[in-house]
């Protein structure tokens, strides 16, 4: 699987807000067959075998919202231990 993320995250006040999207795809669009070949032929091991079996292509979107309420704490550092 091959996917790339976005996130935007925003904070105003007491509030946070977050917004990511993933999107990915599988199969032989991924790539993953050439880079497990690459890596094999860098480290000097055997070809890989079992592509012939890999899933077939799909497309992965995720898309996610979080709103939170922050607690926000004022700490007195002159009478911290810190």
């Amino acid at each position: 699987v091959l996917y790339g993320q976005a996130d935007i995250l925003t904070i105003y006040g007491d509030q946070s807000q977050a917004i990511s999207i993933k999107l990915g795809v599988s199969g032989p669009g991924s790539g993953a067959e050439y880079m497990q070949e690459a890596v094999h032929d860098l480290i000097g091991n055997e070809a890989p075998e079992g592509w012939d079996l890999q899933i077939p292509k799909k497309i992965f979107v995720n898309l996610s919202l979080q709103n939170k309420i922050l607690e926000i704490k004022e700490i007195d550092y002159e009478r911290s231990s810190w």
